[in-house]
C-alpha cells in the first residue's frame, strides 16, 4: 500500500531528526520512495516555540493504517519525543496524512485518514503538492486547490536549500 507521511521537527538538529525518521522507518520496513524538499515554518497553534522544519514522504508498505501509525509513533519515541503540550515542541513528529485506500476511520482519535487538519495546514500541503501534485482526497478535493485556497501570509512556508535522502540513495549534495 501507499501512504503519505508528514515529518516535522523543531528541537535539536532538525535536519538530522527528519533524516533519522526516514532511516528509522526504513529499518522498520516502511521505505520512502519519494521525499519533498525541506520547508521552514512558523509553529501553529502554540506560537512560543522554535520554528519547524517540515517535509512529506511517500511510502510503500504491506502494513495497514493502524500498523503504519504504530511504527510512526515508535519512530517518534526513538527520536526522543515525550509527552508534552499538544502542538508543543518536539524533536520529531510523524503524521499519517493519507493513504491510497482513501478514508479510514476508527474509534482511535489518532487515526483518521486523511489527516483531519490536512486541508488547513500549508506546512503540510506545500510539501505534499510537491510530492503528489495531482492528489485528490476521498471527497474529490484536489490538494493543489486546497493549498491555493489558504491564506499564504498567515501561514508562511519557506523553502530551504536543505535536502533529505531516500533510503539507499546517496546523501544530498554528493
Amino acid at each position: 500500500m501507499q501512504f503519505w507521511l508528514g515529518l516535522g521537527s523543531n528541537l535539536g538538529d532538525r535536519v538530522a531528526a527528519l533524516q533519522a525518521g526516514i532511516d528509522t522507518l526504513a529499518a522498520a520496513g516502511v521505505v520512502a520512495d519519494a521525499v519533498s524538499g525541506v520547508y521552514e515554518t512558523a509553529p501553529q497553534d502554540l506560537a512560543d516555540q522554535p520554528a519547524f522544519l517540515n517535509a512529506v514522504i511517500r511510502i510503500r508498505t504491506e502494513l495497514d493504517p493502524p500498523a503504519v501509525l504504530a511504527v510512526a509513533k515508535r519512530v517518534e519515541h526513538e527520536a526522543g519525543r515525550t509527552a508534552g503540550p499538544r502542538y508543543g515542541p518536539r524533536p520529531l513528529d510523524v503524521d499519517l496524512l493519507a493513504w491510497e485506500g482513501g478514508d479510514w476511520h476508527t474509534s482511535d482519535p489518532d487515526l483518521v485518514i486523511p489527516h483531519p487538519r490536512i486541508c488547513d495546514r500549508r506546512f503540510v500541503l506545500v510539501p505534499l503538492v510537491e510530492v503528489e501534485p495531482l492528489m485528490e482526497l476521498p471527497d474529490g478535493s484536489r490538494i493543489s486547490a486546497l493549498l491555493d485556497a489558504l491564506d499564504a501570509p498567515s501561514q508562511p512556508v519557506h523553502s530551504t536549500p536543505l535536502a533529505l535522502a531516500l533510503p539507499g540513495s546517496a546523501p544530498p549534495g554528493l
